[in-house]
């Protein structure tokens, strides 16, 4: 009897922090993306998915056709990837509720930055860089 209580405690001892563990994953910290719940996994809001897709299409698109150089295309990347960490700061902070000015500066981030990779491609155009055939 007594080795039965003794394994008994010791399992209680070893399943004790398993226990704590499954507790603190349904907790807001969950939500909110601390402690290993969502936040890891966090791919974006979903407002901004869309515009976060067709910037990097537009970056593979420059480097393919040749008005954006390799250090061009890393540099609106780098800003690209700096707005996505943007992002997961605030998500760590507000979970998906996002206030609307949080909202309303992400969204102008990436304008911007679309904006950028929009006169990059017009200034190779005019300057009639880029790939052309021509006889």
């Amino acid at each position: 009897m007594r080795k039965f209580l003794i394994l008994a405690a010791g399992a209680a001892l070893l399943a004790a922090p398993a226990a704590a563990s499954a507790q603190s994953w349904g907790s807001g910290d969950y939500y909110h993306g601390g402690y290993g719940g969502y936040g890891s996994y966090f791919s974006g809001y979903p407002q901004f998915r869309d515009a976060e897709r067709h910037i990097r299409m537009e970056i593979r698109e420059g480097q393919r056709e040749g008005w954006l150089d390799q250090n061009d295309a890393s540099d609106f990347s780098s800003r690209l990837n700096w707005i996505r960490k943007s992002e997961q700061r605030e998500f760590n902070e507000h979970g998906w509720n996002l206030p609307s000015w949080d909202q309303q500066r992400i969204r102008q981030s990436l304008d911007q930055l679309d904006r950028s990779i929009d006169s990059a491609r017009d200034d190779d155009a005019g300057n009639g860089g880029g790939w052309s055939y021509q006889r």
